[in-house]
């Protein structure tokens, strides 16, 4: 008689922190770092803006990143990473639900600096963490492969589809 059951050796859990973390991640870039630009023009068309009135918020949206890192970090040693990314996918949303609504220049930067505040608590080194926390040693392969995004297919075809989704906005919906 034949043994069937042949086991196969299961993949560590970790490594699918690192794809969980990575999707997070290239979601972030996509939806937000890259994928600004997509809707750049068509906020100051909107608007009426000039370009480095309506440039200023990403500006502010960086600024909150580089003050707000310290203090990321400090709440990701005390509170850990799945914490800060359940808060920091909380915040996101609402900062884009407030973008959405936004009908003034300082609505708009506010709902940058939310956005910023959640992508900073939910995404970068809050997934690094989570990814390290998951390895004992020579967690810098993970880390690593994390990171290593050359070409970032995910966020050029989220900004394509983003692309594609305000063209069927301003074709059908228009802004109300």
């Amino acid at each position: 008689r034949v043994n069937t059951s042949v086991k196969r050796p299961r993949i560590f859990y970790g490594w699918w922190i690192v794809v969980a973390c990575s999707v997070i991640i290239w979601y972030g870039a996509g939806t937000f770092f890259y994928g600004f630009g997509v809707f750049f023009n068509p906020i100051r068309k909107e608007f009426g803006w000039a370009a480095a009135t309506t440039a200023l918020a990403f500006s502010l949206y960086r600024l909150e990143g580089g003050i707000g890192a310290p203090i990321v970090g400090l709440l990701v040693d005390r509170y850990g990473p799945r914490k800060l990314m359940l808060f920091g996918a909380v915040v996101v949303g609402i900062g884009f639900i407030f973008l959405s609504r936004t009908n003034s220049l300082g609505s708009f930067y506010a709902a940058f600096l939310i956005l910023s505040l959640g992508f900073s608590a939910g995404m970068g080194v809050v997934g690094q963490v989570a990814v390290a926390n998951w390895f004992d040693k020579n967690y810098h392969l993970e880390v690593g492969l994390l990171d290593f995004d050359p070409p970032k297919p995910p966020s050029i075809f989220t900004i394509e589809m983003l692309t594609a989704f305000y063209h069927v906005l301003d074709q059908y919906a228009g802004r109300r």
